[in-house]
């Protein structure tokens, strides 16, 4: 919520007024930048906003506001890092999941006796890799990187120094980024078309990224598990993994024992469905008794004051007192704003003795009783104070707290309303934060969008261009929209006037629904036929796995991306999908288009559950019919 204020002006948060902000992508400041070289910038005409990568559903997304400027040079230096990044992730991605189904025959290092089968997949490799061979891949990376390698006819000036800069300087920055001339990533022939290569540039952009969040993805599953799939069962291995048994306990707040033997974290109060016991840092890991109730306790407070906070914030929407905050400044109860703004009108001694009051209870053992174990005062060789419930019972200061209605002397009663008021004041620390933020975005306690032209951090709001006209391109019109469905985006993924988007998306569809129809047809065909070498290859799923299917699944793998990327590539001019008649069939009409879609739709499905029963049941299609 401050910082939702802060952006703002407005506790709640108007994102339609965001324009104005400094962390605004789309703001206009008064001196553009040019970090890496150059004496001019292109602010006036270039716009982040129109290059390659802005792709539905989230269009143009810049939240730091990082391209706001409009450098040009600026930008296609990131967009040149973020090609690379995304190759590399895509590369690594694919390394992860190869090992689990192939290895390379032979060794890896002969003069160490390490083969390829003895090295395991995931972050565990490292730990097998040689010295020199980490040496070796570091040493290939760095010359490529460094000494312009891929430098072609294409890119636009050498690899070197950034002059003033302590990095390199890409060769294709300056041109086309991520176009090294050599038909990068793949290597099976550059794209001469501007338009395919635009077409395919989008497609890497987007799985780049893709790639760059699952290779994130599984550094993090293979952490916690030390399982490159995430074998849940592992996690006890797991360095993050709050059940693990450290060598030493700890006991970080005086003692000189510790309770670890006997106590256990995960059976107190507080571990509740359907979460459970969730230690995700392991914080509580070494079962050090001390340790765990001063963290209950601190935990018991912050949820308190968030019940209060949160009841702060709803009651004044609906109530204020009557009367005088402060006779003496003429300050009303009804004077008073809710929610953050409030700060702006409570008097200078008025919030300095809120302070000392809280500070008061907090510091001397205010609500000290016969139910509490010792007294407050300074913690032993320690910065902070120690609380008088530490050694007992957490947050039972013997006076009925919070609600000072009566205390609860039936321990299993006690225990229940503990662990209820555990669970609210958890809720409570969550909501007292949103509604902070939403008033910090907003200026208003109940997040009143109108309100966020008030941010002091929005700027002036740029010049709107006039609306284009109504493009005449309707997706609701094309071959595909058939009874009984008729038009069917629930995603809305395709969008009146954009006629390439659409097409982009119909030559996916028309691919995928073709090898779906193939796919079926040779999941129900190999039950009956076999190809000759082929006679122990199993029918279904498991003939991937199994050589020699496994080289003929390659084949095809290295035969489809061949096909893909050089031959069936898509002519802008054409309808997605029309790779030409080589058999003079005559069929290329809106009948037969639609056929093809409908029953490329139905394949899709059945591959899917062809696919999905065989690793169910391990029967191939036709041995699933019983």
């Amino acid at each position: 919520m401050f910082f939702q204020d802060g952006l703002t002006g407005s506790a709640w948060g108007d994102w339609s007024l965001y324009t104005t902000s400094p962390l605004r992508a789309g703001r206009e400041p008064r001196i553009a930048r040019n970090f890496f070289g150059g004496d001019s910038t292109s602010y006036a005409s270039f716009d982040p906003a129109k290059e390659l990568g802005v792709q539905d559903p989230i269009g143009f997304w810049d939240p730091l506001g990082l391209s706001a400027d409009k450098d040009e040079a600026t930008f296609k230096r990131r967009r040149a890092v973020e090609i690379k990044h995304g190759r590399i992730a895509m590369y690594a991605t694919i390394g992860y999941i190869v090992p689990e189904y192939y290895k390379f025959p032979g060794y890896l290092s002969p003069s160490l006796g390490l083969k390829f089968a003895d090295v395991p997949n995931g972050l565990a490799a490292l730990s097998k890799l040689p010295v020199l061979g980490g040496a070796q891949i570091i040493a290939f990376a760095g010359l490529i990187e460094t000494t312009g390698f891929f430098q072609a006819a294409s890119t636009t000036d050498g690899r070197g120094p950034r002059d003033g800069q302590f990095s390199m300087k890409d060769s294709t920055e300056t041109g086309e980024p991520g176009n090294y001339g050599v038909g990068f990533p793949t290597f099976l022939g550059k794209v001469e078309d501007p338009e395919a290569r635009k077409t395919k540039l989008a497609a890497e952009l987007a799985n780049g990224r893709l790639a760059m969040m699952a290779i994130i993805g599984m550094f993090f599953q293979d952490g916690l598990t030390g399982s490159a799939w995430g074998d849940w069962s592992l996690y006890t291995t797991s360095p993050l993994r709050a059940g693990r048994e450290p060598r030493i306990a700890r006991n970080f707040f005086g003692g000189d024992s510790t309770s670890y033997a006997s106590f256990d974290p995960a059976k107190e109060l507080g571990v509740q469905d359907p979460i459970g016991f969730w230690d995700p840092l392991g914080l509580s890991a070494d079962k050090d008794e001390a340790t765990f109730k001063r963290r209950r306790a601190v935990e018991i407070k912050h949820g308190r004051i968030a019940m209060y906070a949160t009841i702060g914030y709803i009651v004044p929407e609906y109530y204020k007192f009557p009367g005088y905050l402060s006779p003496s400044l003429g300050l009303k109860f009804a004077d008073v704003p809710n929610g953050l703004a409030a700060l702006s009108k409570l008097p200078v001694l008025g919030g300095a003795q809120i302070i000392a009051f809280a500070g008061l209870i907090e510091t001397t053992g205010f609500f000290q009783a016969a139910s509490t174990t010792d007294g407050r005062g300074p913690r032993e060789g320690q910065f902070s104070m120690k609380d008088s419930t530490e050694t007992g019972e957490p947050g039972n200061y013997g006076v009925g707290f919070p609600t000072f209605l009566g205390k609860v002397e039936d321990p299993e009663a006690r225990k229940t309303k503990l662990a209820a008021e555990l669970a609210n004041g958890r809720l409570a620390m969550m909501a007292i934060i949103g509604m902070f933020f939403q008033d910090g975005l907003t200026g208003s306690a109940w997040g009143d969008w109108s309100l966020y032209t008030a941010s002091p951090l929005r700027a002036e709001a740029a010049e709107v261009d006039e609306p284009p006209k109504p493009p005449p391109f309707d997706p609701a019109k094309q071959v595909g929209a058939m009874e009984p469905l008729g038009f069917f985006d629930p995603a809305g993924f395709s969008k009146v006037g954009d006629k390439e988007g659409f097409q982009n998306l119909r030559a996916a569809e028309i691919k995928h629904g073709r090898v779906a129809m193939m796919a079926a047809l040779g999941a129900v065909a190999q039950h009956y036929i076999k190809f000759p070498g082929f006679e122990t290859v199993p029918a279904g799923i498991g003939a991937v796995t199994t050589p020699p299917g496994t080289y003929g699944f390659a084949a095809l793998f290295l035969l489809s991306g061949a096909m893909e990327l050089a031959v069936w590539t898509q002519d802008p001019n054409k309808e997605a999908g029309d790779f030409g008649d080589p058999l003079g069939l005559g069929q290329y009409n809106e009948e037969f288009r639609n056929k093809e879609i409908n029953n490329g739709r139905f394949a899709m499905f059945a591959a899917i559950g062809i696919i999905s029963a065989d690793l169910l049941t391990g029967k191939d299609a036709i041995q699933q019919f019983g």
